[in-house]
């Protein structure tokens, strides 16, 4: 399944430029979030929130809530998905 702008997600916030967003496609993203110095992508992120936490050093972050990616994220979000990942590692 492809991530698009349309869809939604829960978006969990960690006191930084990422974000964690979280899908009813038991799919996880992160969100490099431009108002906190990000670049305004989504990129796909295998992984529980549990492994985020490990890897940011952090016990939790803050549920934000679920939200329309378009509408939370604006208009100009780039979503990276795997298909899109896999080419630009090649």
């Amino acid at each position: 399944m492809s991530l698009r702008s349309s869809d939604s997600a829960n978006f969990i916030w960690f006191w930084g430029s990422e974000w964690l967003l979280t899908t009813t496609h038991r799919e996880n993203f992160v969100w490099s979030d431009p108002a906190y110095g990000g670049n305004n992508t989504i990129r796909p992120y295998r992984g529980s929130i549990k492994d985020y936490c490990k890897e940011l050093g952090v016990a939790c972050g803050r549920d934000k809530g679920r939200h329309i990616i378009e509408e939370y994220c604006g208009d100009k979000v780039v979503i990276i998905n795997e298909s899109q990942e896999a080419r630009a590692r090649a």
